[in-house]
């Protein structure tokens, strides 16, 4: 009889294990990218093109018309463009908020839209 021990070696079982990282089918998280302190500040801190965005949905809500946007999303590992048609409700007047929910008409759903992900604003056509 053959010793089972002996019909395989460590080496042909180590070699043979492919870790799960290598695997082309795991999806795996965007690279971050490294900032410096005074770097993650500036992110934080309101820039004019914020402010002149805010005025613009604040305009926009108080109006209450309908608008075109596009927005940029994150769904996975993929970034995505859509464009989606509404109104934006209940804006915060807080300077320092980031968040705007915006009403989709086409799907009577409401989304919360991170301010920095607004790509484009523009109203329809007549």
């Amino acid at each position: 009889m053959q010793n089972p021990s002996q019909s395989f070696s460590w080496n042909s079982l180590i070699h043979n294990i492919i870790p799960l990282s290598s695997q082309t089918n795991v999806a795996r998280p965007l690279q971050s990218i490294n900032k410096t302190p005074a770097e993650k500040l500036t992110d934080l801190a309101p820039s004019s093109e914020n402010d002149a965005l805010s005025n613009q949905i604040k305009d926009y809500q108080k109006q209450q018309l309908p608008v075109y946007i596009t927005v940029r999303r994150n769904m996975g590992n993929m970034y995505t463009k859509d464009t989606l048609f509404g109104y934006f409700q209940k804006y915060s007047s807080h300077p320092q908020s980031q968040m705007v929910i915006f009403e989709d008409i086409d799907s009577e759903v409401n989304f919360m839209i991170p301010k920095q992900e607004i790509l484009a604003i523009w109203e329809p056509h007549a």
